[in-house]
């Protein structure tokens, strides 16, 4: 019960603690100017009314109804600053081209969506709202520019008549700001990427129980067959479980995403079903040979007591053999549960978002502290589970 306890206290406090830094300030000065006003993201667009994203059209149709408008700001090659939201110009020009690297003079060559609009320049947008609404400028820093962009943008924004905050996803230009600007408003921006992800609103740990739901009893269903008096069954299950605790997981996460088209030409299965399917199949296989050890540990005589006392095979299963195995088994199965939860991050190989992966984008944005925050939460992760299933086998030890 102690146990129980410190984990319980142990997941408030960090619920605690991510609830704390969630929390935004609301007193600084000139928040109020921000309040209670509709903000059209990204302006005002609608690609049927000519308006792409992004666009002075789209700005300008804001700032005629009397909205604010949210805006995203990439640095270029010259030092002029872009308002478009990738950094790569392939969905919103359709062009293979980095924004980063191109001068002001080469936007007249990337329209935006098939329209005759083309990037704006940051100078361009504050005009339109100048004494306006206010603006919400979202910085995108990459390659390590997080100074140099917030330096250019608030350079711009000197002398501007006009009320705006920033915000960015880089931490590096909130510590820039608060650094060498500290009176400008600036937020965090943060995004659940595992909701956003084909696995709709399932949290990771509903995810991992749905994997365990999968494989538990097809684990042991395997193992009944590997055990089977049939020996055609028994053969093919002892080679479906030689070949995939044989094979790496990774292959066999490419194998069920591609290959029922590459082999039959029958639609690709949802990232996240063939990562599904790919983890129950493989634990299963592990959890079975566990189950068959644990079963053919009991020793026979009970199976004979129990023959003797005039209980079906069933009976005997469930009311004498069932119990012991699950004690024995508990320790080998945590840690099958402990390597599943740090095997999620193999499902990056068919882009399915993981926390290494989120973690590993800021190195290319000149940030690796994300990354080991990653091993962070692993680390508690395996901690909590740690946790309770030691506290799970000692619940377990009246069986001697």
């Amino acid at each position: 019960m102690t146990v129980f306890f410190i984990i319980l206290a142990a997941v408030l406090v960090l619920a605690l603690l991510w609830l704390v830094l969630l929390t935004p300030r609301r007193g600084a000065p000139g928040w109020e100017a921000l309040a209670h006003v509709r903000y059209a993201h990204r302006g005002l667009h609608s690609l049927t009314a000519g308006r792409p994203e992004n666009s002075m059209a789209a700005f300008r149709a804001a700032a005629e109804l009397g909205y604010g408008a949210e805006l995203d700001v990439h640095l270029m090659k010259d030092g002029s600053l872009a308002v478009v939201h990738d950094s790569c110009l392939k969905r919103v020009c359709g062009r293979e081209a980095v924004i980063e690297e191109l001068t002001a003079a080469e936007l007249a060559d990337y329209p935006l969506q098939g329209t005759a609009e083309t990037i704006p320049l940051l100078e361009e947008v504050l005009e339109v709202f100048a004494g306006r609404r206010p603006l919400i400028i979202e910085l995108k820093a990459e390659r390590g520019n997080a100074a140099a962009l917030t330096d250019a943008v608030m350079a711009r924004l000197e002398g501007w008549q006009g009320t705006y905050c920033i915000e960015s996803f880089h931490p590096a230009v909130l510590l820039r700001l608060k650094e060498r600007y500290p009176q400008v408003l600036r937020g965090q921006l943060s995004q659940n990427f595992l909701r956003g992800s084909e696995a709709g609103s399932l949290g990771l740990p509903a995810r991992l129980a749905l994997t365990l739901l999968l494989a538990l009893p097809l684990g042991l269903v395997i193992s009944f067959g590997s055990m089977s008096t049939f020996a055609p069954l028994r053969y093919l299950m002892k080679t479906i479980v030689w070949v995939i605790r044989g094979t790496p997981l990774m292959i066999q996460i490419l194998i069920i995403f591609y290959g029922p088209g590459l082999l039959f030409g029958l639609p690709l299965l949802p990232r996240f079903t063939a990562a599904l399917v790919s983890f129950a199949i493989n634990y299963a296989c592990y959890f079975s040979e566990i189950y068959r050890g644990g079963i053919q540990s009991v020793p026979q005589g009970q199976y004979e007591a129990g023959q003797v006392l005039g209980m079906t095979r069933s009976q005997i299963f469930f009311r004498i053999t069932l119990l012991q195995v699950i004690k024995r088994i508990v320790p080998p199965m945590s840690n099958e549960f402990i390597t599943l939860v740090k095997d999620t991050a193999l499902v990056r190989v068919i882009s399915v978002y993981e926390l290494i992966w989120m973690g590993e984008t800021y190195i290319k944005k000149g940030l690796i502290w994300p990354l080991f925050y990653t091993a962070v939460f692993y680390l508690i992760a395996s901690g909590i589970l740690t946790l309770w299933l030691t506290w799970f086998e000692k619940k377990l030890s009246y069986f001697k």
